[in-house]
């Protein structure tokens, strides 16, 4: 049986398969310096990606607010409100659950349940 030099089981039988030659061939620490800089790579591919999608979201964010600031102004709106509905203080305007109200006051049959719920209440 023609066995290679550094064969295992050539190795193994001259007795010496325990002893480490590698002077010739990479060590742990070429592999270990190897592993950090993929690591390291990786660490700076992931901080652009993370630092891009980041970027892109405030132009996102800048672009919506001025959208917003474009249809407030077309809207001839002063305030800035998020929502487009403005809160206007004119004294002029009636609030319409005021104006409900008071038409729930004049009707007879809101009257009426309101009287049968008075007349309950007294009995109890």
């Amino acid at each position: 049986m023609s066995c290679g030099i550094d064969a295992p089981p050539c190795r193994y039988a001259r007795g010496d398969g325990g002893k480490d030659n590698s002077e010739n061939g990479p060590t742990g620490a070429a592999y270990t310096a190897a592993a950090v800089a993929e690591r390291e790579r990786r660490r700076g591919l992931k901080h652009k990606e993370d630092a891009a999608a980041q970027a892109a979201e405030e132009r996102d964010l800048e672009r919506e607010f001025a959208v917003r600031a474009q249809v407030a102004a077309a809207r001839g709106s002063d305030d800035d409100d998020s929502d487009g509905e403005g809160a206007k203080d004119d004294d002029d305007e009636v609030d319409s659950d005021d104006e409900f109200l008071q038409d729930l006051e004049g009707d007879p049959e809101i009257a009426r349940i309101r009287a049968q719920v008075f007349l309950a209440r007294s009995l109890c």
